[in-house]
């Protein structure tokens, strides 16, 4: 009997384990988009709005980005493609190889009174 608790045990651990990294595999998106936002207002960026639809090893997509309110930073889809160099688990560096913004709208203020990025100040 004692030796199938310490069978039983282990097994019921790893599980639970698998099951963990499933779940956070299926809902990195939302993961991210959770983190972007905490880390974003954690900077002063009132309400900012973001939402993470396509994560992976080598591009990621952000659509209905809205920082800083209307006169902020604005644009309906950023996509980033990269790659990591170097070899092993950690990488030595990222190539960022494409940026696309689609439909950005930016407010300036050019008046030379005030500051340049209203919405975005705090950064």
């Amino acid at each position: 009997m004692m030796g199938k608790k310490r069978v039983v045990i282990p097994l019921l651990v790893l599980g639970l384990l698998v099951l963990a990294l499933m779940l956070a595999y299926f809902e990195r998106r939302a993961i991210a988009t959770y983190a972007a936002k905490d880390y974003l207002a954690g900077l002063g960026i009132e309400d900012p709005r973001l939402e993470f639809t396509d994560l992976s090893f080598t591009h990621i997509e952000v659509e209905g980005v809205a920082l800083g309110g209307p006169e902020g930073v604005n644009a309906r889809t950023i996509r980033l493609d990269f790659a990591f160099l170097g070899e092993g688990l950690l990488p030595d560096a990222l190539d960022l190889r494409q940026v696309e913004i689609e439909g950005l709208r930016l407010q300036l203020n050019l008046t030379g009174q005030g500051e340049l990025l209203p919405g975005l100040q705090p950064l």
